[in-house]
């Protein structure tokens, strides 16, 4: 990555580049740079000897600029860079710079080089260059979420939540990844044995820099029954909890628990945070994202109340897809990815209607029922039904 760039004598040029969430530990490399225009080769040898020979052109008049270039250039690694004319945006006199590296090792002790010059061509990574595609993502770039659950809806949820831009997403999750994991988590046997939270955050650190990544360990609602446990003075284990519910734009709560579900919808409610809560249902016959905005006349005990009436029908469920794997004491669903994926990218869509401030669409049904199952569990087509839901008598509506 190209941080700064500087004239021999020192003078900075243009800002640094980087970005926020760079390792604290990167190495950092000086190199030398030089301005021509190249022939259109790959040839490394060539152009690292056309740029050697413009080097010299120039130490004609200005040698100990020249050698102060190439002074500081030594070290393990020895760069070169070519600046060129590149047409940057269509139409006349829409000219930038553009770059190619030359890197090199530094000859040998007995006078031999390392090895042939490598071609390295520049890429543009700016905020702008990278989000052009997604103009949305400029929306998000300030915006924070909280994703509850980094099991296999969660963890592509909060992925995809980076990949759209948004500024900062913090999971909440106990649990480690496993090897049969993977057929319907993102992350594959670098993962494996690793907490699924901090698994999923190194991830995006890693590989979406415009996003910062944080986690929780934790399970919301476990208790402690072995009192030597305890560590002294342990705090409220909810405070961390309640300061990202705070300090939220948007909660997705995708743990599948409905004691997590009320819990967090309520206290969503009262922190004045949108809550999106999805899930799919056993054998993945079907699944259900829904949304509830702290000024909405509805809420989520009000959609299990309409369940209970059968005025908003559930998912389909398909109790045969259980299955409890060798060495777990507890069932677990059958299903992969490829479906539960679906779950997620309405929650994705959802949560980034919510948070683009009108740039993208986020809707106007508060409740979607999913279907991928018939009756008689045959495979239909991904099936959306948009349902709204209104106060019911027994909870919100109690007063009216």
């Amino acid at each position: 990555m190209l941080r700064q760039l500087k004239t021999s004598s020192g003078a900075a040029i243009g800002k640094r580049f980087g970005f926020p969430t760079e390792p604290r530990d990167a190495q950092v490399l000086t190199g030398r740079w030089v301005k021509f225009t190249p022939p259109a080769t790959t040839d490394a040898r060539e152009l690292l000897r056309l740029a050697e020979a413009e080097l010299a052109r120039q130490a004609v008049m200005q040698p100990a600029s020249v050698r102060k270039v190439n002074e500081a250039a030594r070290g393990p690694l020895s760069t070169t860079g070519i600046a060129f004319p590149e047409e940057v945006k269509y139409g006349p006199k829409k000219n930038g710079a553009g770059w190619l590296f030359l890197v090199t090792r530094p000859a040998l002790a007995d006078g031999r080089t390392a090895g042939a010059p490598r071609l390295v061509l520049g890429e543009r990574a700016g905020k702008d260059d990278v989000f052009s595609r997604l103009p949305i993502a400029k929306s998000l770039l300030t915006k924070k979420a909280v994703v509850v659950g980094a099991g296999a809806i969660g963890s592509f949820s909060g992925l995809e939540l980076a990949r759209a831009g948004v500024g900062e997403v913090t999971f909440l999750d106990f649990d480690v990844v496993q090897p049969g994991n993977s057929l319907r988590w993102p992350l594959g046997r670098s993962a494996w044995g690793r907490g699924k939270a901090a698994a999923l955050a190194n991830f995006i650190a890693e590989n979406y820099p415009w996003t910062k990544a944080c986690f929780i360990p934790g399970r919301l609602g476990e208790a402690t029954t072995n009192a030597a446990a305890i560590p002294p003075d342990p705090g409220n284990v909810l405070a961390p909890v309640f300061q990202a519910l705070r300090g939220a734009d948007v909660v997705v709560d995708a743990s599948a628990s409905e004691e997590v579900q009320l819990a967090l919808s309520h206290y969503c409610k009262r922190f004045g945070v949108p809550y999106v809560v999805g899930h799919a249902t056993h054998g993945v016959a079907g699944g259900l994202v829904a949304r509830f905005l702290p000024d909405a006349e509805g809420c989520f005990v009000c959609l299990n109340e309409h369940w209970k009436d059968k005025r908003i029908p559930e998912p389909r469920v398909d109790n045969a897809g259980m299955v409890i794997p060798v060495g777990c004491n507890a069932p677990t669903f059958t299903g992969g990815g490829f479906d539960l994926q679906e779950i997620s990218l309405e929650i994705v869509r959802t949560a980034v209607g919510l948070l683009s401030e009108g740039n993208y669409d986020p809707g106007g049904w508060t409740v979607a029922v999913l279907t991928l199952k018939n009756e008689d569990r045959s495979r239909t087509l991904p099936r959306w039904e948009a349902h709204p839901c209104p106060p019911h008598p027994k909870c919100c509506g109690a007063s009216r």
